[in-house]
């Protein structure tokens, strides 16, 4: 289930459309190469502007994520944390949203 930050105004402008930004296997969040349930932080990639938060989600205990209804036109930036504090974030930076209807 999604946990929404009061960021309603940048959400109603760019937290639409067609696409997502999902993790599953192999692309699911691991710690110690084990799928685990971790804090997932989504930040819209705009050119010349610093990053703006999109959405904080938690990743399922499987290590599942999925971001929808996403601007495929749109750059993105993930950010997982480990709440544990035992390892660094992992990023992964200019992703295209994929298409939801192919």
């Amino acid at each position: 289930m999604n946990q929404y930050l009061d960021i309603s105004g940048i959400k109603r402008e760019f937290y639409h459309g067609d696409g997502f930004i999902a993790g599953e296997s192999p692309g699911l969040v691991t710690v110690a190469g084990i799928p685990a349930k971790r804090q997932i932080f989504l930040y819209l990639r705009l050119p010349n502007e610093l990053p703006k938060l999109m959405d904080v989600i938690w990743s399922n205990t499987d290590g599942t994520y999925k971001f929808d209804m996403l601007n495929r036109e749109l750059k993105f930036m993930l950010i997982a944390v480990d709440y544990q504090q035992q390892y660094e974030p992992i990023a992964w930076d200019y992703i295209t949203p994929a298409n939801r209807n192919e």
